[in-house]
């Protein structure tokens, strides 16, 4: 805009010089009243070159205005003056012409004379004419004109600064308007003059204020050279200084900030001036360091309220003060003009250094459980206590704890946080989230420490410092089998037997082992394939044998409790195959079934595997049952697949196996061709005697014979060692039953045995079992190997968690141990039964193999329990024979008397019918009573073939219940029945029929069936030699029978078998007849005695002895015997009446023949009950008045030689055990609590008696 209006003519100011120049750019002629006497204007053109030019003038088209000399010669740096004329052709008129003038270098008016590089185009240069020729007594064209702004107001600017507005002046009329602008000091227009030809004209205003103040003036237009034609414009303009406005009196005040980082505030400046603004701040050199503004340079509009940022920087615990100052300056229209005068504002900031530190609200965050694979959030807080705002960056460091540890070393952290730096104003606090995502099953420790950022130091940040510990576990869901039962067709089949069918140690383990990648890739819902057989991704692979039994009969059920032993939710799905592959489309099938593919496919379709239910979901602690099922319905081994998937857990393929044989089929179920003995040690003299079990399947008998062949070639091998040794290799096993073989172990190296043993089934299919023994070296492996079989503590729980349909009495404890057990000792144990019905039940205990009722013995044996009562069962084991393994199952026959007394009720109604219907018939003639009177005498035909129809009539009914008797008389041949095609309705006719005279059958009613229960019991014996060697500790719990030592046998108190008969013994006829006349002629001569009826009166009285009467000095005379002694004659050895009421054998004592005491003529010596038994000296000696033989041997009391008597110490243990037996069994009965706190009752004073004896 000032290159425009600067030209030299509107302006002194002339911003590039022009090569040729007019002194003036209006020739104006005025009014011209006088048409013929015009002067000419003067006109002077310039020649600002060196070089000479020609000026040539062009007229305009009606040479009203012309300009003489037309073309001139003007030397460089010269002038030359033309003159304009003026030659009106009319009056009253207005004239307005643009004149130019073509200036060029003289040399270059012949193109022959200049180069191309040096040709230079004319210049030129205009003049406006202007005229008018309106007479004095003619009045002008009347202006008729708007303006587009009545008012100019320019913007403020700087003194001696231009500013420009623009004027548009409308010619509203038909006539030309010529306009003229007087000269004015601080306003100019350009064009200055000027004629409007057209509808409107543009022009320039410009204001140059050269003083500060506001100017307000009026700007003359005048039009048509008629003064009455003028029109005033206000305009209005302002020169300004700069001036700011600084917020808060210029103070700045700062927190309080951590030394080393960078407090910001906001201060506002204000331009109160009407021009825009520079400013510039700056920075005293000693505060260079601690405070910054931003923005340090800028423009502030007028008006405009700025914020600038101030930033402090403490260096030291300390308070500043600083003085940084703005220099302001106006700022000009443009850059090519002058800005104003610049101002300085000073500026006061105060703030100070302090030290803070990061705390947290909880020093331990628990994250808790977190499923692998799965993520958990927790919030903490962290706070700062100080007075200054801090900046932090946050660190966290991982530990792992667990199985998976070695694993977890390569493994990023598994705690991300949202927030690692950031910064925590004074007093205030900031919320963290933490996220954990476990990827391995362990435990997880985190240590989150902080560092205060110090960016303006040289150390960057502050050494980490603790803040909180972060705990969190990931796992996986976890399952784990707590119990199993079995029930239907393998009711016969013990719960140790039952776990090791269905590997449920090995289940356990992989339910509680980590899974892999590839069982972790698919869900349940995704776990699909398009192939017949779908892939594994497993390997952990169990076979669960379901047993073997007869087609037809009663499915298998069994029956696993299942309990999730995890903290996180589980959910699983057992998957059959047909669960698991994708359904295509026919088309898309190719290929024929493998043998494998149609066999599961049959086990499919007919449904012999069951499992129910199939999926469901446990919480954390929460347990539930699963059933599976396996019918008998086709003979042979079915196998099928199952995929137990865990969600977001383990991957395990059950296969599921069963047997189902013919009935006449022997059968021996064999779960595995391989069997493992209990590692015995090398060099041992009595090695423990272990067992294998036979299960019979089937229907009918088997008898076995193992082949001892190949253990005689081990043997051979083995220098004529008999290495492994068959104790029992034939037998007989009943249907149902298991049948133990005993086997003996004895290693002759440490190294592991293995031997092939074929096992013939007579009309079966034989075995090949592979026996391995490890024998191992004492001395190398000292007490890393474990002297407690597996078999004596396993994992099979030994209380039950599930209820098996039709149970009515549970046990506290199916599984008892007894451990490590020293030969020749007794160890008893209780457990309970419980009646869980509303009915009378009655109970039988039974050995399942007739060697256990030696060691085991069971009290009561049998009994009955009123509904909901309970029974306190004691089982005793006696140790003696050789060391053995012993896992021993008992099973305990439960009945229902309320069902037993309903089934007799019935049995004796049904028989009561039965007698009706085989005596009772109905005759059926109608002529019976006419031909009965004369017919009397005799039978008539007819007569006698109704009677035998009846008879036959009622006898028919008869072989309903009973087979008919046997005829004397047979025929020879009996014709055949002709051959006719039977026609399928005839059939199905014969079949309704046979329905319905079945229906009309009364069927023989059925006793209930006993319900079974399996009582485990394990244990292991030991010699007491190394009983003594390897657990010294426990030996003083133990009482070693010396009599079982001596006899090897003991008589097992109410025995299992009590209620088992003898075996039947084959006799001769002369033989039973000779025995049968001999206790006739006993028992006739015992009737007949006298004295024997004496004595068994004497017995009936005699009162019951005392653990006192048995010591040595009852049996011999004492001097004491005229002190008020009574004297008792026993007529046989003292015997103790126990609560087995059994008689205890005993060594060579005192009361053995030996003794030389007469057992018949005995005398004893008992104090009376008002005597203390210890008063008085007695002296022992015999009814001769000899010493006896045990008090001449020791130098011993006779009190301390009964207690050497074996039969004394048994005694004692007895009555010991007899105690505790009691008092545990009035406990289980409610009649005392042995739990009860113990009272003190405290007796009242004694009263004073004063003494009857008259010297007191």
């Amino acid at each position: 805009m000032d290159l425009y209006f600067n030209d030299g003519y509107h302006s002194d100011i002339v911003h590039c010089e022009p090569h040729v120049s007019l002194d003036a750019i209006h020739a104006d002629f005025g009014r011209c009243t006088d048409m013929n006497n015009i002067e000419p204007q003067l006109v002077r053109l310039t020649n600002n070159t060196k070089g000479k030019m020609m000026v040539q003038w062009m007229g305009d088209e009606t040479h009203t205005f012309s300009v003489t000399p037309s073309s001139a010669e003007i030397p460089p740096l010269k002038t030359v003056d033309f003159r304009v004329h003026f030659k009106p052709a009319s009056a009253n008129n207005l004239y307005s012409s643009e004149l130019e003038c073509y200036c060029y270098y003289k040399s270059t008016r012949d193109y022959r004379l200049v180069e191309s590089l040096t040709h230079c185009p004319p210049f030129c240069v205009t003049l406006t004419a202007l005229a008018s020729t309106f007479q004095s007594q003619q009045q002008p064209f009347l202006p008729q004109i708007s303006l587009s702004s009545p008012h100019l107001v320019f913007p403020a600017t700087n003194q001696d600064e231009a500013s420009y507005r623009t004027l548009t002046v409308i010619n509203q009329g038909t006539t030309p308007i010529i306009y003229d602008f007087p000269d004015m000091e601080t306003f100019s227009v350009k064009p200055k003059k000027g004629m409007i030809k057209s509808k409107h004209e543009t022009l320039l205003v410009k204001a140059l204020p050269t003083k500060t103040k506001a100017y307000r003036e009026q700007l003359a237009l005048c039009m048509n050279h008629e003064d009455s034609f003028t029109q005033v414009i206000p305009v209005t303009c302002t020169a300004e200084t700069a001036e700011v406005l600084l917020s808060n009196n210029g103070e700045i005040f700062f927190r309080e900030t951590c030394v080393g980082t960078t407090t910001s505030q906001s201060y506002q400046i204000k331009n109160i001036s009407r021009v825009p603004l520079d400013f510039r701040w700056l920075i005293k050199n000693q505060d260079q360091g601690l405070i910054k503004v931003e923005p340090a340079i800028g423009t502030i509009l007028p008006n405009e309220f700025q914020e600038h940022v101030f930033s402090f920087t403490p260096m030291a615990l300390e308070k500043y003060v600083m003085k940084p100052t703005v220099i302001v300056t106006a700022q000009g229209q443009s850059k090519q003009q002058s800005a104003g005068k610049p101002r300085v504002f000073p500026v006061r900031a105060i703030g100070e250094g302090a030290s803070a530190e990061v705390k947290a609200e909880d020093a331990y965050v628990e994250f808790g459980n977190v499923l692998v694979g799965s993520s958990s959030t927790q919030v903490f807080n962290i706070c700062n206590d100080g007075d200054c705002e801090i900046k932090f960056k946050l660190s966290v460091t991982q530990k792992i704890e667990g199985s998976s540890a070695a694993q977890a070393l390569s493994a990023n952290v598994a705690l991300t946080l949202d927030c690692y730096s950031g910064d925590i104003p004074a007093r205030s606090k900031k919320t963290i989230r933490g996220v954990i995502k476990p990827l391995l099953r362990c435990q997880y420790s985190f240590e989150i420490k902080y560092s205060l950022l110090t960016p303006e130091l040289s150390c960057k940040e502050s050494p980490p410092e603790h803040l909180i510990n972060a705990f969190a576990c990931g796992v996986f869901p976890l399952m784990a089998v707590t119990d199993a039962r079995i029930h239907g067709s393998g009711i016969g089949i013990g719960k140790r037997q039952l776990w090791s069918l269905f590997q449920l140690d090995s289940l356990n383990m992989f339910l509680d082992s980590d899974p892999s990648d590839r069982e972790l890739q698919y869900s349940v819902q995704t776990r699909n394939s398009t192939r017949r057989r779908p892939p594994v991704f497993t390997r952990a692979i169990l076979d669960c044998n379901f047993g073997a039994a007869p087609v037809d009969s009663e499915p298998c059920y069994v029956t696993l409790h299942v309990e999730n032993t995890g903290t996180v939710e589980s959910e699983w799905e057992f998957l059959f195959p047909n669960d698991l592959q994708i359904d295509l489309e026919y088309w898309s099938e190719s290929g024929e079934y493998t043998e494998d593919e149609l066999h599961e496919m049959k086990v499919m379709d007919n449904k012999l595997f069951s499992v129910s239910p199939k999926k469901g979901k446990l919480q954390a602690g929460e347990t539930c049952s699963i059933t599976f099922t396996y019918h008998h319905l086709m003979s042979g081994t079915d196998r099928v697949p199952v995929l137990l998937k865990l969600s977001r857990g383990r991957e395990i393929l059950m296969n599921f196996v069963g047997v189902t044989v013919e009935h006449d089929t022997p059968y021996i179920h064999f779960p595995s061709n391989k069997h493992s003995f209990a590692p015995v040690a090398v060099g041992e003299k009595r090695c423990p005697k272990q067992v294998y079990e036979l299960y019979n399947g089937g229907a009918v008998p088997v008898t076995f014979d193992i082949d001892c062949m190949p253990l005689m070639a081990l043997k051979r091998e083995n220098f004529g060692h008999p290495v492994l040794d068959c104790l029992n290799p034939q037998g007989v096993i009943e249907p149902g039953k298991t049948h133990v073989i005993e086997w003996m172990f004895y290693p002759l190296e440490a190294k592991t045995y293995d031997v092939d043993v074929p096992i013939y089934i007579s009309g079966g299919e034989p075995a090949l079992i592979t026996f391995t023994g490890v024998g191992y070296d004492k001395t190398q492996l000292g007490e890393t190997m474990p002297t407690v079989s597996d078999n004596c503590e396993g994992d099979v729980p030994p209380m039950q968690m599930v209820t098996v349909p039709g149970q009515t009495v549970v046990l506290s404890h199916e599984r008892i141990s007894f451990g490590n057990v020293p030969l020749f000792s007794k160890t008893r144990k209780v457990t309970f039964m419980c009646n869980t019905s509303e009915h009378t039940i009655s109970f039988a205990w039974h050995v399942t193999n007739t060697g256990d009722q030696k060691v085991v013995n069971i009290y009561p044996a049998k009994g009955t329990l009123q509904p909901r009562g309970s029974q306190m069962v004691k089982v005793a084991f006696t140790a003696f024979g050789e060391p053995a393994f012993y896992d021993m199952d008992m099973i305990c026959e439960i009945t229902d008397e309320t069902e037993m007394a309903k089934y007799r009720r019935r049995l004796r109604d049904w028989e009561r019918e039965r007698e009706r219907q085989i005596h009772e018939f109905t005759i059926t003639e109608k002529d019976l009573a006419q031909s009965s009177a004369p017919r009397s005498k005799g039978s008539a035909p007819g007569a006698k073939s109704e009677s035998v129809l009846a008879i036959n009539s009622s006898s028919a009914h008869k072989d309903l219940y009973s087979a008919p008797p046997k005829s004397k008389t047979y025929k020879s041949y009996k014709t055949l029945p002709p051959i006719l095609d039977r026609s399928v309705d005839k059939d199905r006719e014969d079949a309704i029929e046979a329905e319905k005279m079945a229906a009309a059958m009364w069927p023989k009613p059925v006793p209930p069936k006993p319900f079974l229960i399996h009582l485990g019991i394990v244990a292991r014996t030991h010699s007491i030699s190394t009983f003594q060697e390897q657990f010294f500790d426990e030996f003083s719990n133990f009482f070693i029978d010396k009599t079982l030592g001596q006899t090897e046998s003991v008589d097992v108190e109410d025995s299992v078998a009590d209620d088992k008969q003898a075996p039947d013994l084959t006799c001769t006829e002369s033989e039973s007849q000779m025995l049968q006349g001999v206790i006739a002629n006993v028992l006739r001569s015992l009737v007949d005695d006298t004295s024997f009826h004496q004595s068994v009166t004497k017995l009936t009285n005699e009162s019951t002895p005392y653990f006192s009467q048995f010591r040595p000095g009852f049996l011999m005379k004492t001097e004491a015997l005229a002190d008020g002694t009574e004297e008792v004659t026993h007529s046989e050895k003292p015997m103790v009446n126990t609560s087995s009421q059994k008689e205890l054998p005993v060594e060579k004592s005192a009361f053995s023949p030996e003794a030389k005491v007469e057992p018949e003529h005995t005398t004893t010596r008992v104090s009376p009950p008002n005597r203390p038994a210890s008063s008085g000296k007695r002296t022992h000696k015999s009814r001769k008045g000899k010493t006896s033989p045990l008090a001449g041997k020791s130098k011993d009391t006779p009190n301390e030689s009964v207690t050497r008597i074996p039969a004394f110490a048994n005694l004692v243990e007895d009555v010991l055990e007899n105690t505790l037996m009691n008092i545990l069994l009035e406990s289980a009965n409610n009649e005392v609590n042995i739990t009860a706190r113990p009272r003190l009752i405290a007796l009242p004073p004694r009263k004073f008696t004063p003494s009857k004896d008259p010297k007191h």
